[in-house]
């Protein structure tokens, strides 16, 4: 798919470059089901955002690779790995970000479901190795689908 995106600044960088902008992003999806109760998706995606340095643009190029398994009729379970390169344009801010993830879902009713996640991230910068830094995150949520 192709389309357009916006971004809002909050505090210090609202209302400098690219505040408010739409920009291009485009992505590609596929989906193969081997078995009824398994399937693999990968994700491929491109984004332009002006950024809010001055310096100049972005672009970030997204992929990711997630399997997902259909336990029960009611329970799924989702793990992962995705990579994402941001070219910082006339910057030294070049960077790469690895991730491996998983998702739990219960399927409450036809619309409601719950789910619980976890994602460890590892940032390298290209050309400053004392700005990379590592992130976990937990999630626990409701959906509510129609």
């Amino acid at each position: 798919g192709a389309g357009l995106s916006r971004t809002e600044y909050k505090g210090r960088s609202k209302g400098t470059n690219g505040d408010g902008d739409w920009e291009p992003v485009a992505n590609l999806t596929f989906r193969y089901y081997p078995v009824s109760n398994f399937f693999l998706t990968y994700l491929s995606s491109i984004e332009w955002e002006d950024t809010g340095s001055g310096r100049g643009g972005r672009m970030s190029y997204f992929n990711s690779l997630r399997a997902t398994w259909q336990l029960t009729h009611r329970i799924s379970f989702s793990p992962g790995v995705s990579m994402e390169i941001q070219d910082e344009r006339n910057s030294i801010y070049d960077s790469t970000e690895y991730s491996a993830f998983a998702n739990l879902d219960y399927k409450i009713s036809q619309r409601f479901s719950t789910y619980l996640g976890y994602e460890y991230e590892h940032t390298k910068y290209k050309y400053r190795s004392n700005r990379d830094y590592e992130v976990n995150e937990v999630w626990l949520g409701v959906k509510f689908t129609y």
